[in-house]
């Protein structure tokens, strides 16, 4: 089988050469790793200045809001410190919770079919030697359930939603904690 000679070849060069452009230009623009240990520091200083040795040296207070609660304090301690360094605390994380349920989908006869469940969250850092507010913000997580002719049915969907919306809370508020502490680390 003869293949043509006057075939067309990809427009790699140019894609190659803009992919070069575009790392080469990431440098330059100030973008750090956030697990990125501090080069500067000397190599006593360097293992206490990683955001993921603050972030292990945080203590995550009860929460009070029954099992909800629990279980944010539960995956954020497991977010906060994955490889379970033994390393002593240096902040309490201090979370107040919320829970509002609004109906979504109305019929025509006024049942409710469907509700929201938005969760809100608001927490603050606290140095546990100063008692100093190192950081403080608010976390929003909304999740959606049908609800059935069940009562008991429709409980058990809505426990599972916020159950959920936990797992999703706990990671929005270690992505924070993570560019607050990343922030304070980063060289001036």
């Amino acid at each position: 089988m003869l293949l043509p000679h006057n075939r067309k070849k990809p427009a790699s060069l140019p894609i190659t050469l803009a992919l070069c452009t575009l790392l080469l230009s990431a440098q330059g623009c100030g973008f750090t790793p956030v697990y990125q240990q501090n080069p500067q520091a000397d190599a006593s200083k360097q293992e206490s200045n990683s955001t993921i040795n603050e972030l292990a040296a945080i203590n995550v207070s009860p929460i009070q809001f029954g099992r909800a609660g629990q279980e944010l304090q539960t995956q954020l301690q497991d977010l906060l410190n994955p490889s379970s360094l033994n390393i002593p605390a240096q902040y309490a994380l201090k979370i107040t919770l919320t829970k509002q349920r609004e109906a979504m989908a109305i019929e025509q006869n006024r049942e409710i079919t469907r509700y929201n469940l938005v969760t809100k969250a608001t927490y603050r850092l606290v140095d546990s030697q100063t008692g100093e507010v190192k950081h403080k913000g608010n976390s929003r997580i909304v999740g959606s359930y049908n609800a059935v002719e069940s009562d008991f049915a429709t409980h058990t969907v809505e426990q599972d939603t916020l159950s959920r919306i936990m797992t999703e809370m706990a990671r929005d508020i270690r992505f924070k904690l993570s560019a607050a502490i990343a922030k304070n680390n980063a060289p001036k």
